[in-house]
């Protein structure tokens, strides 16, 4: 599966994370603009290894 060159942070919508600001954090559910539909595990699971620091940013932000 392509997950790495169909996925890019500024195209993710409705970000759902467990674990809020903590090292553990994983995304749930997302959706991608550019796929148009709602990411597959597999898929989150890219999102949360590939972009761990504006995961980070994002709960921060939300919880501040």
């Amino acid at each position: 599966m392509k997950i790495k060159n169909e996925i890019k942070w500024s195209d993710l919508a409705d970000i759902e994370v467990c674990g809020g600001c903590s090292t553990v954090a994983y995304v749930t559910s997302a959706f991608s603009k550019v796929l148009n539909r709602e990411l597959t595990e597999d898929e989150c699971e890219f999102v949360t290894n590939e972009f761990n620091v504006e995961l980070y940013n994002l709960e921060f932000e939300r919880k501040y």
